[in-house]
């Protein structure tokens, strides 16, 4: 007679004991302990994770180079202006710290990197944010007849870069509004605009990601349709992100522990943690940014009952009595 035998064990691992990490975006965990960490290959033996808890800093760079969406194509048509593409660096943006950075970094000349042209010095540039729109704004002040629009899904070389999101228009429609005349500001502070057309169509949007994968080389039963087949992946779980901003601690644990519990069929002394979005992308969190995951392994061990050992026991001196 089989008598099944459960285990449970439970691990807290963080960024902070990862090898070779990458920021939190990739952790390896070395284990060293055989006795917890090997899985017995006989049959009827179960091994499973089930995650606990997971708390992280949700600080990641929704604006960047890693999401290609951090490029604006100022294209003018008034023929002393030249077309120039605007790069914004890497970072986390809210649309009022986004908005700061541009009326800084717009009015710089082209040779500084800016969109003011050398030849005519007194154009200004003013981005603003309309809380009650929740609308980005960009828009020059000089009183001379220029005409321009923004797109927001320009073709770099070969890389098609995107920004409709934060900048609310959309990709079947992804240049803003021309403006033909002067938008005048005073002090920065919001006026009434002219043209009541000069607002993008959309309002913006800064939640670059709505997903986290977590992935994982002890991962066995996430599978997705891909090239029109089922293709096993290893994803562990997925968590949906927060709707607060980013720069909050994010905190989840599972509803039911069912949905995310597996097997585990391999020994797992090497454990790799990934942070990626829906696409696959590795999320790029800030480097100050920590994580923190508890799980726990369930061991069901099959073992023979006490009358068979002592069934066992007595056939061994019968045979060392031969």
């Amino acid at each position: 007679m089989i008598e099944t035998k459960k285990t449970k064990q439970f691990f807290s691992i963080n960024n902070a004991v990862a090898s070779n990490p990458n920021g939190i975006s990739r952790m390896e965990y070395n284990f060293n302990n055989s006795t917890l960490t090997n899985i017995q290959t006989s049959s009827g033996q179960k091994c499973v994770f089930t995650p606990v808890n997971i708390s992280l800093d949700y600080d990641y760079k929704n604006i960047s180079e890693n999401y290609k969406n951090n490029k604006l194509n100022f294209v003018f048509t008034t023929a002393q202006y030249t077309n120039r593409t605007f790069t914004i660096p890497d970072n986390s943006y809210t649309p009022l710290s986004l908005c700061a950075f541009l009326n800084v970094a717009l009015n710089a000349t082209n040779g500084s990197g800016g969109i003011r042209d050398d030849n005519d010095t007194s154009i200004a540039w003013i981005a603003e944010f309309n809380p009650l729109y929740n609308k980005i704004l960009i828009r020059y002040t000089v009183n001379v007849a220029i005409t321009v629009t923004i797109n927001t899904y320009p073709l770099i070389g070969t890389t098609q870069y995107n920004a409709t999101r934060w900048m609310g228009t959309s990709v079947t429609s992804p240049n803003t509004p021309q403006q033909v005349g002067q938008q005048i500001a005073v002090s920065g502070a919001f006026t009434p605009v002219p043209i009541p057309a000069v607002y993008p169509p959309l309002g913006c949007d800064f939640k670059t990601i709505d997903t986290i994968r977590i992935h994982s080389n002890v991962a066995k039963r996430f599978f997705e349709i891909k090239g029109g087949k089922l293709t096993q992946n290893n994803v562990l779980f997925e968590l949906p992100t927060p709707n607060n901003v980013v720069g909050s601690m994010m905190i989840w644990e599972p509803v039911n522990s069912e949905l995310y519990s597996q097997e585990i069929f391999s020994n797992w002394d090497n454990m790799t943690i990934e942070l990626r979005d829906r696409t696959g992308n590795f999320i790029d969190f800030q480097s100050y940014c920590s994580f923190n995951m508890t799980f726990c392994i369930e061991r069901e061990i099959e073992v023979p009952d006490s009358r068979d050992r002592l069934k066992n026991l007595q056939n061994l001196n019968q045979l060392s009595s031969v």
